[in-house]
């Protein structure tokens, strides 16, 4: 997008790299042009995130990267792999283990939420030491197979008690409504 060739970032954004994109796509002109903001605006956050975040040790010289305004992050919409069904991502499973090496700030996607095991999906958020997590809902009707809203809650009472930030999604009410029914 050439029309953004010339960012300005007020102290204390957050910005989301590559929204509606994956940086594992993107030439090598344009992850140097992001890193290149990412030093100026120093005051500014950024998240630079992909379903194969084996990119970013390709892309940034390996899995140290500890860049104070910059975070690094994934989806983990489940722990469970239902083979290429919903996503032609890696599975679940190389992408934490992909994520949990990398140094730095970290953050996780889990949306649209799918069927998981909580234990799992915990211990291995714990391996990660995301900064952020955030939890969402399938908001687009794709029919995907969810967690009870028992395992949601779950989910989300774990991480609170480790992640400094947990967000939810305004989807979840409809889990937690459907919980109910």
């Amino acid at each position: 997008h050439p029309d953004r060739a010339n960012p300005r970032f007020r102290p204390g954004d957050f910005v989301f790299v590559c929204d509606l994109g994956d940086i594992a796509f993107a030439p090598a002109m344009v992850r140097d042009w992001i890193m290149a903001v990412v030093r100026t605006y120093s005051d500014t956050k950024f998240l630079l995130q992909s379903k194969d975040p084996g990119v970013f040790a390709n892309y940034f010289g390996g899995y140290r990267f500890d860049q104070a305004n910059f975070y690094l992050g994934t989806t983990l919409e489940t722990n469970r792999w239902y083979g290429y069904r919903f996503s032609s991502a890696p599975s679940p499973h190389n992408r934490y283990a992909e994520l949990k090496e990398y140094s730095g700030h970290k953050f996780i996607s889990i949306e649209p939420i799918i069927d998981l095991d909580v234990e799992v999906m915990v211990d291995w958020l714990r391996e990660i030491q995301p900064d952020i997590v955030e939890v969402g809902a399938d908001n687009y009707h794709n029919d995907l197979p969810e967690p009870s809203w028992e395992k949601v809650e779950g989910l989300l009472e774990a991480l609170r008690k480790f992640v400094p930030s947990v967000v939810e999604k305004d989807g979840l009410e409809r889990l937690k409504r459907g919980s109910r029914e």
